[in-house]
């Protein structure tokens, strides 16, 4: 067979492949666009999908109706925004260790940013615990 003919002989079979994908793309949105559609208990269709039905959600700000639930829903957003650039410190300074290359300045430095970056950690999951269980006693 000539190079030619491979190359009709694989043109073919993309054309096939792609008639196929179109066949059943199609034909199983035409199929689910027909089906009817039943949620489980506690959601409600919309727009073709089930979603959780929140009975007890309210329409303020951050999900919260009360001056102590905001404060604490605002300030749990910023400790998880705290944890996550501690594990990025975690990261920057095991990279920093790694890399030192036989440097005891850059892996002395690489040291004092993991272990920072632990009592960072340390310090928020502290915070974190302890703004819930105030929160959780004034809410009662």
């Amino acid at each position: 067979m000539l190079l030619s003919d491979h190359k009709q002989i694989l043109r073919n079979m993309l054309s096939l492949q792609f008639l196929f994908a179109l066949v059943l793309t199609f034909g199983l949105s035409a199929r689910m666009s027909t089906a009817a559609l039943t949620c489980p208990d506690g959601t409600t269709e919309k727009a073709g999908i089930c979603i959780p039905v929140n009975n007890n959600s309210t329409d303020s700000i951050l999900g919260s109706d009360s001056l102590v639930g905001l404060i604490k829903n605002v300030l749990n957003i910023l400790l998880y925004i705290a944890g996550a650039i501690s594990v990025l410190f975690v990261v920057i300074g095991g990279y920093q260790y790694l890399s030192s290359g036989g440097n005891e300045e850059a892996a002395e430095k690489g040291r004092k940013t993991v272990t920072n970056a632990i009592i960072g950690i340390v310090v928020v999951v502290l915070a974190f615990t302890i703004i819930n269980v105030v929160v959780g006693t004034l809410a009662k």
